[in-house]
């Protein structure tokens, strides 16, 4: 809101001038019963200057309205753009921390973080924000300053009927509020009856039945039922309105129904009976927005990737841009893998100062062998390998696989679990030549202080 607020300044403000004009929904009723009561005066009168005046009241109401609406079709005045919010989320997306495929372990402290995050962990549920949360606070936009609109015809159209019909105007309001919940009990009725007749098909009918269920079409078509049945209340609910008003005003308070009164009066009922339907919606339509833009607030409060631990050793490793000050680490030379592999070197010589090893939160994994991602180019040293997979609690994962080391784990290691890619990644760190060793919260506490300990200890290592 507040973006489209900077972008667009002058929009709500226009929006705003529009809903000053809503009183002339209210102005051709009002010309109406002005020309017909000019023409009962004195139908046979020459000068007719006074009723071409009230025709062109009229006329020009209607354009009025006309152009508001054309203005509402073709320009929206205070538009939340659906590009904007997508790129909005699409941007905090790229910031965040992959928690669907971190295998770092939660400790205590971080468990209630950990469970907001899961909340927005899926793609399907962005996608979720990214269609049905953005489209309906954009659809909400366009209807913002319509909280206005209802109450301001509602009491304009009020006072117009007052002043025609008197008491009889407010039971005639009352009958069309009970239409209102009217329509949605017609709608259960259907759905009802509907149930009932598609349990009485036959077999070619149960078939046309199950191909509306296969292609997801019983919402579209339970949608054309309710249609006809709402349209058919609601088409008949300024009938019943003007008859019980009018037989109010005419029979029980036994006054003169002139026709400048008739005509008005049906025309007012006809349009406070929208504005009276529309109050309800805007205010349901208001509680869906407002759990959509807590959700999407929700998601853009979310920990960004680089607010933590994670950005402090990408920094270290010189993978990260830094815009002021310095960050001093030896680092590894760019050609170091190279000149690593297939290089013959004895137990002495293993280990290179100033060569970092880096292990993420997310495990990084080719699609090869176990063995292949543990060694990583390096030649092979068997009791280097064979400690290296006791110290990352390699040996039982082993065990299990058929194939054993030689196993292959798929793209990204898509056939091991969480826990499997965490070792298998810190087990490429910890059999590398590598002096210095960076873990970004790879494994539990208590694993890693076990493993920590096996590191100092280890004579061979």
């Amino acid at each position: 809101m507040r973006m489209n607020l900077r972008t667009n300044p002058l929009k709500p403000g226009r929006d705003l001038a529009w809903r000053l004009i809503t009183p002339m929904w209210i102005a051709s009723p009002f010309f109406v019963r002005k020309l017909i009561a000019y023409l009962e005066g004195d139908p046979d009168r020459l000068d007719t200057g006074l009723g071409w005046v009230y025709a062109f009241g009229q006329f020009a109401s209607i354009i009025v309205v006309t152009q508001r609406k054309i203005f509402f079709c073709n320009a929206i005045c205070f538009d939340v753009n659906v590009p904007v919010l997508n790129t909005i989320l699409y941007a905090k997306t790229l910031l965040r921390k992959d928690v669907a495929s971190s295998s770092g372990a939660s400790t205590e402290s971080n468990k209630d973080r950990d469970e907001e995050e899961n909340k927005f962990s899926s793609k399907a549920q962005i996608m979720t924000l990214m269609t049905t949360d953005v489209d309906r606070i954009a659809e909400f936009s366009f209807h913002l300053f319509s909280i206005a609109d209802p109450p301001i015809e509602i009491v304009v159209g009020t006072d117009l009927l007052y002043s025609m019909l008197g008491i009889p105007c407010f039971i005639g309001l009352v009958v069309l509020c009970l239409f209102l919940p009217l329509n949605h009990f017609a709608g259960r009725v259907v759905i009802n009856a509907q149930d009932n007749l598609m349990k009485a098909r036959d077999e070619r009918i149960l078939g046309g039945i199950g191909m509306l269920k296969f292609m997801a079409w019983e919402r579209s078509f339970e949608k054309r039922v309710m249609k006809v049945v709402f349209s058919a209340i609601w088409e008949a609910s300024p009938v019943v309105v003007t008859l019980v008003s009018f037989w109010h005003f005419a029979v029980w308070r036994q006054q003169t129904l002139t026709p400048s009164i008739a005509f008005t009066s049906m025309l007012d009922f006809n349009e406070m009976r929208f504005a009276m339907n529309a109050l309800p919606e805007t205010f349901i339509n208001l509680l869906q927005v407002h759990v959509s833009l807590n959700r999407i607030g929700k998601y853009l409060q979310l920990t960004e990737l680089g607010s933590g631990k994670t950005l402090l050793l990408l920094s270290l490793l010189g993978e990260a841009d830094i815009i002021t000050g310095q960050v001093v680490c030896p680092r590894s030379p760019p050609d170091a893998l190279a000149c690593f592999a297939n290089q013959k070197v004895t137990k002495e010589e293993w280990i290179v100062p100033g060569v970092c090893a880096y292990v993420p939160q997310s495990a990084w994994l080719r699609n090869a062998s176990i063995k292949d991602n543990i060694l990583f180019g390096l030649p092979f040293d068997e009791e280097r390998y064979q400690t290296t997979l006791e110290i990352c609690a390699l040996i039982s994962d082993l065990r299990i696989l058929e194939d054993g080391d030689e196993s292959e784990i798929g793209e990204r290691g898509v056939n091991l679990s969480g826990g499997q890619k965490a070792r298998v990644s810190l087990a490429r760190a910890v059999y590398s030549r590598a002096s210095i060793l960076l873990f970004d919260d790879v494994l539990s506490a208590g694993a890693s202080r076990w493993m920590l300990t096996q590191l100092i200890t280890s004579t061979t290592l």
